[in-house]
């Protein structure tokens, strides 16, 4: 249990560091990520800061299928349409959320249509 427990800061941390809120502008997000068998990872995302919350009630919910999965698409350059088709990603929320939050660890300016 201590590995998983481990692996879950792990991951936790690595999106700390690459956590760009300046990519996302003024959006703020209220998210939960499910990655493979750990409790939900609930967060608030902001152009000002990334807080961990495990309180927090999330306007959207992000399902991964393991963390290799989690950080290829949220961190890396994983395509989230062909995890999508595969079944190893989902969300529970609009589509937008999951651009802004690629956005806020990708480090890619969101651009919002007007």
């Amino acid at each position: 249990m201590a590995n998983a427990r481990d692996a879950r800061e792990e991951f936790r941390n690595t999106l700390a560091t690459r956590f760009d809120g300046a990519a996302i502008a003024d959006q703020d997000l209220r998210i939960a990520l499910t990655v493979g068998d750990w409790p939900p990872l609930k967060c608030s995302v902001s152009g000002a800061r990334l807080d961990f919350d495990d309180a927090l009630v999330p306007e959207a919910t992000f399902f991964f299928d393991s963390p290799a999965t989690a950080l290829d698409l949220l961190c890396g350059d994983g395509d989230v349409m062909d995890a999508f088709m595969e079944e190893r990603f989902r969300s529970d929320g609009g589509l937008t959320w999951v651009f802004v939050l690629l956005s806020a660890f990708r480090g890619v300016p969101l651009e919002v249509p007007p």
